[in-house]
């Protein structure tokens, strides 16, 4: 791991620079849960140290494009589906078209149905 982090110590080469480095350096790394703590790490430290948008967007595309880019993606994927899943039952639609629609399966609907009742009362 401290391999992957010896581009982000301090020398001459730009933050980005040096975080688009580090995350060329973790896709080598064989551990996909490793992988995924560093590229996680990386995204932090890039959100906490990059203040130029540009060079920060440069960064997160990288980051995009690794594991923890496609973990990101379908977590949004998931949020967006139980959002969905929300407005309908919040407009009284059947739990089983609910699932047609968005895939989830029928207890995570219906573990939202219950949270919506709860704050609901």
């Amino acid at each position: 791991m401290s391999i992957v982090f010896l581009p982000l110590m301090r020398n001459s080469v730009d933050k980005a620079t040096r975080m688009e480095h580090a995350i060329q350096l973790s896709k080598e790394i064989e551990d996909e849960e490793e992988q995924l703590q560093i590229q996680g790490m990386i995204n932090l430290l890039a959100d906490k140290f990059i203040k130029n948008l540009s060079q920060l967007s440069k960064v997160k595309e990288l980051l995009s494009m690794t594991l923890i880019g496609e973990m990101i993606r379908e977590d949004a994927i998931i949020a967006e589906k139980e959002e969905t899943a929300r407005e309908a039952l919040r407009e009284g639609i059947d739990i089983d078209v609910i699932v047609k629609i968005t895939k989830l399966n029928k207890a995570v609907i219906q573990k939202l149905q219950k949270e919506l009742q709860v704050e609901a009362s």
